[in-house]
């Protein structure tokens, strides 16, 4: 017979699993984080005086992209 052997690596967590988390690890996520947030509010510091112009022009983009699908169809049959 065989005798019963337990794998030390399966016991030791090694090879598997998430690993346990750690004060360093849980450090740089939140270091991380505060990065991302501290770029994403000076970047929009930065642009904030486009946003009015930017959302202003999306929405006649929007609401004219009919007539100007209209108007590019008209006037190609008369170059043909």
């Amino acid at each position: 017979m065989k005798s019963e052997k337990t794998d030390s690596n399966a016991t030791r967590g090694i090879g598997g699993g998430r690993p346990p988390a750690t004060n360093r690890g849980r450090l740089n996520l939140a270091f991380l984080v505060l990065l991302l947030v501290l770029t994403a509010a000076a970047f929009f510091y930065i642009v904030r005086m486009f946003f009015v112009p930017v959302l202003l022009a999306l929405a006649l983009a929007s609401l004219l992209h009919p007539v100007h699908a209209w108007l590019e169809r008209l006037f190609a049959e008369e170059r043909t």
